[in-house]
């Protein structure tokens, strides 16, 4: 390439644990002094159930500070295994899914733990960009693949995997003897193929680094602290957010709603505040002809939906679920599976 950006150039990247922690450090050979004016933002994604298909994102993003900190860090999980396309770690026709559609922690708050993540800069030679988070935030697994990137291009967590969102000709090549040569809209990406923890690789993989295994690194001195961080002295800014989905007939009996699914119309869909069976009744409202319901501009929180007897037995009965600040939750659907 003939344009280099130095603060997303990764060489090389170390995993190590303590007792309650797991650390990432991404060195970053590209720069030449220790600054932590970094404008990228940084990621750690695990693939637990090793199908090529990541469900854990880890983010660090600017500013970030020398000491440990949770400002800037994110952490998103995938609830419906829909990262990637039909081929996971390989280029698939573009396409729209919603990847990372769960943001589990953000910058300590909205969380049930605000100590779960943490971030910071170290300076060095090579200066590097170390993440740590908990391991009972991923239910204690020690058994994953895992990878990392550096982004200040495409910059969309809910684009995963970027190579199913841009033709041949969109992304480029950094090859000059290729037609589509210079990298054009991924060329401020930087990522590594995966390596495995927990156990020894059978070279199947998806996404296998050459010689991936990874034997865990020393715990690193400097940890972050053991207690939760002081309270802040605002709160974050809360934003409504949306609820909605569908009330449907399975017609294909496979227990999940597709396309030519039909719907029960004119059912009443009721949102209690708390969970199921839930407390108060926060609104109502009626399914439209294909079972679509949808409730707008509600306050973050947990709720409990609950749709009416349509005749037959529906799955679920009722769901709860929680709305976050800003975010759609549009797949709340209950069926009835013959």
């Amino acid at each position: 390439m003939d344009v280099f950006f130095p603060d997303l150039d990764i060489r090389e990247a170390k995993i190590g644990p303590d007792e309650t922690w797991m650390f990432v450090t991404l060195y970053l050979y590209g720069l030449r002094e220790a600054s932590n004016a970094l404008e990228g933002a940084y990621r750690l994604e695990l693939d637990l159930d090793i199908d090529g298909r990541g469900d854990w994102l880890f983010e660090a993003r600017s500013p970030l500070m020398d000491t440990w900190s949770v400002e800037g860090v994110r952490v998103w999980e995938d609830t419906d295994n829909d990262v990637g396309g039909e081929k996971p770690c390989y280029a698939d026709p573009p396409q729209v899914e919603n990847s990372y559609d769960r943001l589990v922690f953000d910058q300590g708050y909205n969380t049930d733990d605000p100590d779960a993540a943490w971030a910071r800069f170290k300076a060095g030679t090579p200066p590097a960009v170390q993440i740590a988070f908990k391991y009972s935030l991923i239910g204690n697994d020690d058994r994953f693949m895992w990878g990392v990137w550096a982004d200040q291009g495409v910059d969309q967590p809910q684009w995963y995997d970027y190579n199913d969102h841009f033709t041949y000709e969109e992304a480029g090549s950094p090859f000059r003897s290729n037609r589509y040569y210079p990298i054009k809209l991924i060329a401020e990406v930087d990522n590594t193929c995966r390596w495995t923890y927990g156990f020894e690789p059978t070279g199947d993989e998806p996404c296998l680094c050459a010689g991936g295994k990874t034997t865990p690194t020393a715990t690193p001195t400097a940890t972050p602290r053991k207690t939760a961080p002081p309270p802040p002295t605002t709160e974050a800014p809360q934003y409504p957010g949306d609820l909605g989905g569908y009330v449907f007939k399975d017609m294909n009996k496979n227990c999940t709603r597709d396309e030519g699914d039909g719907g029960f119309g004119g059912l009443t869909v009721t949102l209690r505040k708390g969970a199921c069976p839930g407390g108060a009744v926060v609104a109502t409202t009626t399914t439209g002809a294909w079972g679509r319901y949808f409730f707008s501009a509600i306050q973050p929180g947990r709720y409990c939906v609950i749709p009416s007897d349509p005749g037959v037995p529906l799955t679920p009965r009722n769901a709860t679920v929680r709305v976050r600040s800003g975010m759609t939750v549009d797949n709340i659907n209950f069926g009835y599976c013959p």
